[in-house]
């Protein structure tokens, strides 16, 4: 068993080269492809070496990519949109991609979805980028215009 398996992309290789040395420097067995023997099934031995592993490093790139395909999949389904958005905010921390997820959703949103995101704990963090609050008022802004009036952001994020 190895404590720690390590997850990229290639061309990442050289940036986590010293990591895996210090890891390795410090009494951690770790493991990444370059362990790959010739001719082995690599999938096969990959997932192994994950399964039995202690810790996973990398992760989030797999998450990321596989939220790419999704969205390649269906890049006009906002309930996903939001869901991923989600996701990214609250396990990678990734606000800046969370945003992007999110601003065809704000451009759509009706009166009961932006209520929705002014109390959803997992955008908690999220209501406190600027560009979010900008994307927020926006909508609100629509909404209002609209002839749908909300209370806004700011009178449900001081809790």
């Amino acid at each position: 068993m190895n404590d720690v398996f390590v997850s990229y992309k290639s061309e990442d290789r050289a940036r986590l080269t010293p990591l895996v040395a210090a890891l390795e420097a410090e009494g951690f067995d770790v493991w990444w492809d370059a362990h790959i023997g010739t001719g082995a099934d690599w999938r096969e031995e990959i997932q192994q070496r994950l399964d039995a592993a202690l810790c996973a490093i990398g992760d989030a790139n797999r998450a990321r990519d596989w939220i790419d395909r999704a969205m390649l999949m269906d890049p006009e389904n906002n309930s996903m949109r939001y869901n991923l958005a989600c996701a990214l905010s609250i396990h990678l921390h990734d606000f800046e991609t969370a945003l992007e997820m999110l601003e065809p959703y704000f451009a759509q949103i009706s009166m009961t979805q932006l209520r929705h995101i002014d109390v959803d704990p997992d955008l908690k963090e999220l209501r406190e980028v600027a560009r979010f609050q900008e994307m927020h008022s926006a909508a609100e802004a629509r909404l209002k215009a609209a002839g749908k009036p909300h209370s806004g952001l700011a009178a449900t994020s001081s809790s």
